[in-house]
């Protein structure tokens, strides 16, 4: 068994440093050779401190970052490592032990002879545990590249000499475990406490098998981030059976201690299986990576396909989501996205997983897709507004969406269709009712349909307050429905002012894609969006807490800005790579801790009477401030 730690000390306070933070491909990764199995690193210690100080100073963080050198002290490093080039450790599966190996296939195999007689007998096997899993309880084994001034002076901290050129040097950490060093050339050495995969391992300048996998946006989160993780999906693959058999499990002991009983299980889930599968199939990489600077936090993941793949014909090329945020009306919104689907690539993906779903009529309601809908669209963005009504006045009333189509006469009829078809269907103890009416108002000059989905169930009076809390006093689904002349608008409510900001957007009314904090935190995130989404920190504080005053925890004023950029989510699309990235602003971050040591000093009895804010106490949204 890997004693890993040891080993991560024997790195120093570099990797104390990562774990500060979370998981790059820089120069290092030119020396990782193709059979390993993941590799995480950084692209110095130096710059990742810088990193951290960054954020740390710009939220006014009441703790200060230690410096490297005395990080590096801590793991008993105090000479011959280079603080200001890239450091990696790369990881391999836990070597296979043949008896363990022969003792479980026997296990196995009587196990599977016991569940047969039982069946015979009518009775029941006892499924019982593993004695001993495959892999329980080992760690991978693992290789560290440090960057080096000198071999000789590296040894010295463990109080070592070199041995013969080339040579393999035993050492002890500082922890009392046993390792190993081999100088590998190039400013590098390289450390592990297993010496027959230290001996193996070569780490040639310039041979960068791995790297050639990562593709343009594992490259560039690689060579951007603080520290990352990649995964090399070739060596994963052959793993996949007993991953996955690790994974259901889990998933399933989750399910069955939640209080409210199993949730629904994505193994027994053929479209859910179905995309683990091709993911898993068509991957070369993963690359994931995490950047803190004095903007913000930012996590960014990248996964690499194969060409020709469909996976990686899906991402080959980027979407116009930030055009169909610009169909959405302006004003205060929890969440607001938008999400491309107009190629080819991705309409034949959706169709694939709208075939394996399980029947849900088709309706958008019920979490089902309707292929003639993908066709008959190319995108969609949507916004869930501040309900008027706050909390209790429905989660969803504020919410309008708008749907792309070059045919909105055919995309509404389809629509109206698609509703009319669960009229009276029984689904897992629900029946449905839908009322769809034409023309059943007039809003900005403009004829709307009307409908309504009243949602009967067994749960009786608890699901009628569900459906309240989300959906308002009329307690189930409804809302208005208007064709424009590139798509049509959907309301959750029967509201013809909500309906009206929408229909004004294409008269030159205000619309969200204008909105100057989303722009703003837009302009750090990838290009060639597939799809983007925002959450809305101030509206959904201003939403919240007025409930946390009710149970006797309550914000100063102060401490909650007149105004917050939302936290945003993307999704890319570039030369066959998928690029998903997600940033928090740093005022954000700074209002949570502020906010946070706020709550603590009223908890430990030493906070003060929050001050009344200038505007009694209301924010830009209209809402009590607090």
């Amino acid at each position: 068994m890997l004693r890993l730690r040891g080993m991560v000390m024997c790195a120093g306070g570099m990797f104390s440093l990562a774990a500060a933070t979370v998981l790059a491909a820089p120069p290092v990764m030119d020396r990782v050779p193709d059979n390993a199995f993941a590799v995480v690193g950084m692209t110095s210690a130096e710059a990742m401190h810088k990193d951290i100080s960054a954020l740390l100073t710009a939220v006014e963080a009441p703790f200060p970052m230690p410096e490297v050198a005395d990080l590096l002290a801590m793991g008993g490093i105090t000479e011959g490592i280079e603080t200001g080039k890239s450091v990696a450790i790369v990881l391999y599966p836990p070597k296979k032990d043949p008896v363990k190996e022969a003792a479980k296939k026997v296990g196995e195999a009587a196990k599977d002879a016991a569940k047969k007689a039982g069946d015979a007998m009518g009775a029941d096997a006892d499924d019982g545990e593993d004695a001993d899993e495959d892999g329980a309880g080992e760690e991978p084994r693992a290789v560290i590249l440090m960057p080096i001034s000198k071999y000789d002076a590296l040894l010295t901290n463990f109080g070592a000499k070199p041995d013969a050129a080339g040579g393999i040097t035993q050492i002890q950490t500082p922890d009392g475990e046993e390792g190993f060093v081999k100088d590998v050339g190039g400013g590098y050495a390289a450390m592990s406490d297993d010496r027959e995969l230290l001996a193996s391992f070569e780490a040639k300048t310039g041979d960068a098998p791995f790297k050639a996998k990562l593709g343009g946006s594992g490259d560039k989160i690689a060579d951007n981030a603080s520290v990352f993780v990649a995964l090399n999906m070739d060596q994963v693959r052959p793993h996949w059976p007993e991953l996955k058999k690790e994974m259901e499990k889990a998933v399933k002991e989750q399910a069955e201690a939640l209080p409210m009983g199993e949730a629904p299980n994505p193994f027994e889930n053929a479209a859910a299986m179905w995309f683990m599968e091709t993911l898993m199939k068509e991957s070369r990489s993963v690359v994931a990576g995490l950047k803190p600077s004095a903007k913000g936090f930012g996590v960014e993941v990248a996964v690499g396909f194969a060409e020709g793949t469909m996976m990686g014909d899906m991402f080959k090329g980027g979407g116009k989501a930030g055009e169909l945020m610009s169909a959405l009306p302006a004003g205060p919104y929890l969440i607001a996205g938008a999400y491309d689907y107009s190629s080819k690539e991705i309409k034949k993906f959706l169709k694939e997983i709208a075939a394996k779903s399980p029947d849900q009529g088709g309706s958008s309601f019920m979490g089902g897709m309707n292929p003639k809908t993908i066709d008959a669209s190319d995108g969609a963005a949507f916004t869930i507004g501040m309900p008027k009504g706050g909390l209790l006045g429905g989660m969803l009333t504020g919410m309008v969406t708008y749907i792309k189509s070059s045919d909105p006469t055919g995309l509404v009829a389809l629509t109206k269709s698609s509703m009319n078809e669960l009229n009276g269907k029984a689904q897992e103890g629900m029946t449905f009712e839908v009322k769809y009416a034409d023309k059943a108002a007039k809003v900005e000059d403009v004829d709307v349909d009307s409908w309504e989905l009243k949602i009967t169930s067994e749960a009786g009076e608890d699901m009628a307050q569900g459906m309240a809390m989300v959906f308002g006093p009329s307690g189930g689904p409804n809302g208005y429905i208007a064709k424009t002349n590139s798509g049509m608008y959907m309301t959750m409510a029967k509201s013809s002012e909500l309906m009206g900001t929408a229909l004004k957007v294409g008269k030159g009314g205000e619309h969200l894609g204008a909105d100057k904090l989303i722009t703003q935190v837009a302009g750090s995130m990838p290009g060639n969006r597939l799809a983007e989404f925002y959450i809305g920190t101030r509206s959904i504080a201003d939403l919240v807490l007025p409930f946390a005053a009710m149970a006797g925890v309550t914000v100063p004023a102060d401490k909650m800005p007149e105004s917050l950029p939302p936290v945003a989510m993307t999704l890319s699309g570039e030369g066959g790579s998928a690029h998903f990235a997600m940033f928090v602003p740093t005022p954000v971050i700074k209002t949570v801790v502020d906010i946070g040591m706020a709550v603590q000093q009223q908890m430990e009895g030493g906070g003060e009477e929050p001050a009344a804010a200038p505007d009694g106490g209301k924010g830009e949204t209209g809402q009590p401030r607090f």
